[in-house]
């Protein structure tokens, strides 16, 4: 088959990442990178051997352009998604889907009516580890699901870049949502959540987040965020996951990589799961590989993506949901 002609708008971290990723990939013809930051733009374009554009509606008017990839921050996704359904190109969203659930089912019923592929980026989708978790789940290894937990800390001074335009809801909470709802099978039918302020509450913004939640099935859960990590604490050991059922339990640490390495004032713990920078012989690998070739393959075969619209969306359901409960101080149902 021939290599899908894609470009990618926004070329923050994501963004450079997803360029890089389609400029290695050979299902990939990486036609463009659009940025409103023109030099970003073409440091990033320079690097991947593209063109370098400062805005989107000429990316998507290009000759050959059948798909983008949008990691703009998290509440711009609305405009290029909808602009780039209305010229029928396959949509690639870094997650959320978006930051208002309007815009996303607004998002999901274009796609749909024009008959494109709308996949959102959840990378704990296509890690080993949360993969051969939700093996077990379904095939009933721990029996029936009782309870969960899922944590997911990040260090403060990026907090501290991040919380101006986004949530942690939004930014860490969605991927721990989605992964619970992928691997039990189960929906969060009530949230009820309580937040910290202290070092970001110049910001206006929560430190940390912990949202208890009702499943479907009668099962219970519990998710926590926080962005307010010190540094000098070393490797950010805090992301984990627990399910615990009536049969057994299942226990992910994502940091545990087996690998340190220690210079003169500073030590790395280098996941190779998730690597921004080339690991294997001049290649990024790992899961968000594994993402932008499934995407690919989606677009060429036409086959449904692992993540459903509908299933992104439901996360930003929860997401919202949360920061409701924050606000009103109350349950709220799904």
């Amino acid at each position: 088959m021939n290599p899908v002609g894609i470009g990618v708008i926004g070329v923050g971290r994501m963004g450079s990442l997803f360029a890089r990723l389609l400029a290695q990939l050979p299902q990939a013809n990486l036609l463009g990178v659009a940025d409103v930051d023109l030099e970003r733009a073409q440091a990033v374009a320079m690097a991947a051997g593209t063109a370098p554009l400062d805005d989107y509606q000429q990316l998507l008017a290009l000759e050959g352009l059948e798909a983008v990839v949008i990691a703009m921050p998290d509440h711009l996704h609305y405009a290029p998604a909808m602009a780039a359904i209305e010229v029928g190109k396959q949509v690639l969203i870094e997650k959320p889907l978006a930051t208002d659930v309007a815009e996303g089912e607004e998002i999901v019923a274009a796609a749909q009516e024009a008959g494109v592929c709308l996949m959102v980026a959840h990378c704990l989708r296509f890690d080993p580890r949360y993969i051969q978790a939700r093996n077990a789940v379904r095939e009933g290894a721990i029996g029936e699901v009782v309870n969960c937990y899922a944590r997911r800390n990040i260090y403060f001074d990026e907090g501290r870049k991040i919380a101006p335009r986004t949530s942690l809801p939004f930014y860490l909470g969605v991927h721990d949502i989605d992964i619970l709802h992928w691997i039990t099978g189960n929906r969060v039918v009530k949230v009820r959540a309580y937040g910290s302020r202290r070092l970001m509450e110049d910001l206006g913004v929560d430190d940390a987040i912990q949202s208890l939640l009702e499943f479907d099935d009668g099962s219970i859960g519990c998710v926590e965020q926080a962005w307010v990590f010190p540094r000098n604490s070393g490797p950010c050991q805090s992301p984990v996951l627990e399910i615990v059922g009536t049969a057994g339990f299942i226990h992910i640490n994502p940091f545990e990589v087996g690998l340190s390495i220690h210079q003169a004032g500073e030590a790395s713990y280098p996941d190779s799961t998730y690597m921004f920078d080339p690991l294997v012989h001049g290649r990024v690998v790992g899961a968000y590989e594994a993402e932008t070739v499934h995407f690919l393959e989606c677009v060429t075969t036409q086959q449904e993506p692992i993540i459903a619209p509908q299933e992104a969306l439901q996360a930003v359901r929860v997401a919202a949901a949360i920061e409701r409960s924050l606000a009103e101080g109350k349950d709220i149902e799904l």
